[in-house]
């Protein structure tokens, strides 16, 4: 089922009460003006992920504000275009903090209001670190339309690329993760249907065994059913690429040319080697141009790119 916070009008926006007016506060100086059109791009998204959102705004982890880090990249994302927009903003997971309480995803609506607000859709997944049900009743969605075993699934499509957003939480609080019989014979209808476009597959959790930064570990920290997924997505050459979070790494790596791409974490870090951040990403007829945005201003790797070619 698609997970998204749809744009809302002008008149919401300004009626939004604690909501509206927290996100004309976040916005600042940089606030859009609704009587200034804003062009969006078709072929322009926001990749965020592990946004790690308390009830609590004032909730320290790691010694990262969280709710400042992702202020500061709804911010960037609304500013960053050069006068246009994204045609989507997409985040890849663990949303909520610890267990993914009701609050966590109160903040976490507050927080986006501004992109919803300025016509961008945004799209969620599921991670480890939250919680199904709870998130369903904050944002008032209906679990029983088009669910696959209660999971999250969602196909976003645009003029060059579809996105399709997976969900790999297994349980809350509980980190490696699982797609399942179902979701696995979903995504593989899905791709079926896509004949030959171009598709970007987005999931939580990254593939395992894992590239750690030391050791590997005894237990499975990413994906338990990894080859079954890789079993569907490397043969088919119209997927282009599969993005993760989960590891809080920014990296990528190829496997037969499908591109895998790890995503930085907005909120914290666990090597401090890592950047805090989100990428702009820019699809063409032949590949992707990532750029990173840090949440640092002064980080030197801010605005770093990455060119991804379409394998043929």
């Amino acid at each position: 089922m698609p997970v998204t916070l749809r744009p809302i009008s002008r008149r919401r926006f300004l009626t939004g009460s604690l909501a509206a007016a927290a996100s004309v506060a976040l916005l600042g100086k940089s606030r859009l003006s609704f009587a200034q059109e804003r062009k969006i791009d078709p072929d322009r998204f926001a990749f965020l992920s592990d946004t790690h959102i308390h009830a609590s705004a004032d909730t320290v982890s790691r010694n990262v504000n969280m709710t400042e880090h992702l202020r500061a990249a709804v911010r960037q994302v609304l500013t960053a275009g050069e006068g246009q927009l994204p045609a989507q903003v997409l985040i890849n997971g663990d949303l909520a903090q610890t267990t993914g309480e009701t609050g966590d995803y109160a903040n976490l609506v507050a927080l986006l209001q501004p992109i919803s607000a300025a016509g961008v859709p945004v799209t969620m997944s599921m991670g480890n670190h939250d919680h199904r049900e709870r998130f369903w009743n904050a944002l008032k969605l209906d679990a029983k339309i088009e669910a696959i075993e209660q999971r999250h699934v969602a196909v976003v499509k645009s003029p060059r690329v579809d996105l399709i957003i997976l969900d790999t939480l297994d349980q809350t609080n509980v980190t490696p993760g699982v797609l399942g019989e179902a979701q696995l014979a979903w995504l593989k209808r899905t791709l079926e249907a896509s004949g030959e476009k171009p598709v970007m597959v987005f999931m939580h959790h990254n593939p395992e065994p894992p590239r750690p930064y030391t050791t590997q570990p005894a237990k499975a920290i990413g994906l338990t059913d990894t080859q079954p997924l890789l079993d569907l997505l490397v043969p088919r050459r119209n997927v282009k690429s599969l993005f993760t979070g989960h590891l809080h790494r920014w990296s990528q790596d190829q496997m037969d040319g499908l591109h895998l791409v790890s995503l930085p974490a907005v909120a914290y870090v666990f090597n401090s080697k890592e950047p805090s951040g989100w990428i702009d990403c820019q699809v063409t007829d032949r590949g992707a141009t990532l750029s990173l945005r840090t949440i640092s201003p002064d980080d030197a790797r801010d605005s770093q790119r990455v060119d991804l070619a379409w394998r043929a």
